[in-house]
């Protein structure tokens, strides 16, 4: 990038298509975003294939794979990368790549990575890093109150989108269709930590925590890490991503939303998360 005359440099961050941007593309309006029937056949979809716009009308997976491939992954692994990092393994870029794509929400633990690559610990830290600066990763650490706790803790990794996960997974069941939600969840928020002592909770966004359950029935035992987060860090709020169910439920500890995942995913609608929600 070659500065102006003035000398000043701008960067645009231009994520992909939000579910409420998927549904306009759609011809859905967001008038009628309240009624379940105009959204719900669209949730599948967008959770499944993600949200590059170019990418959407395309009429079979064949194109839609090689579309990813070649203009997404290609395109940032072998050439954008490189010349901005000058990396000598732009393969090895792919091969973390996909092992996080096929694995969302993995721990990254380098230490262990280097040993099944037989790398450098300080290479697979580096290169993992340049798969977040390419923007096809992002990394979550633990919530601790201190920083620097946080920092020294394992993190998990995400791809930035859904079609990355598409691009490798050939079989996706009902388990792991779970996992692309969360991935959603986690990029829709932009959500920077999670939370792992005994117990373990997705998202910790602006200090409320967000656990997704994506499964037909929620019991009482799905409420306990929640209750256990608002316990241990006097949080009187938490939120239950999940398939259908949609109430509050009061414990000692607080009040704990359930909201299922299609009018989670949709800005402004029902629960302002951004705005509501506690700082740190």
């Amino acid at each position: 990038m070659k500065e102006t005359l003035a000398g000043r440099l701008f960067d645009f961050v231009l994520a992909t298509f939000t579910f409420n941007e998927y549904l306009k593309f759609n011809g859905v309006n967001e008038n009628e975003f309240k009624y379940e029937t105009k959204i719900k056949p669209f949730l599948h979809s967008f959770i499944e294939k993600g949200g590059f716009p170019e990418s959407f009308s395309f009429k079979n997976d064949r194109e839609f794979r090689e579309y990813i491939k070649a203009l997404v992954v290609d395109k940032i692994v072998y050439q954008d990368i490189p010349k901005l990092f000058k990396i000598q393994d732009p393969e090895f870029l792919k091969v973390l790549l996909e092992l996080i794509a096929t694995n969302p929400g993995a721990y990254i633990d380098y230490q262990s990575l280097s040993k099944q690559f037989d790398k450098d610990r300080r290479v697979i830290k580096n290169y993992i890093s340049y798969l977040k600066e390419g923007f096809l990763i992002n990394m979550l650490g633990n919530y601790r109150k201190g920083s620097i706790a946080t920092l020294r803790k394992k993190k998990r990794a995400y791809p930035t989108d859904n079609s990355l996960i598409y691009l490798y997974t050939s079989d996706i069941n009902s388990d792991f269709f779970g996992k692309m939600v969360e991935t959603s969840i986690v990029n829709y928020l932009n959500a920077t930590t999670f939370w792992k002592n005994n117990d373990e909770i997705n998202i910790i966004y602006k200090g409320i925590p967000i656990e997704v359950k994506y499964q037909e029935k929620i019991n009482l035992g799905d409420f306990k890490n929640l209750r256990e987060f608002m316990k241990k860090f006097n949080r009187h709020e938490g939120i239950l991503v999940t398939k259908i169910d949609e109430k509050t439920i009061n414990f000692d500890e607080g009040s704990i939303k359930l909201i299922p995942v299609h009018k989670f995913l949709l800005e402004g609608q029902y629960f302002n998360y951004r705005e509501t929600a506690y700082e740190n």
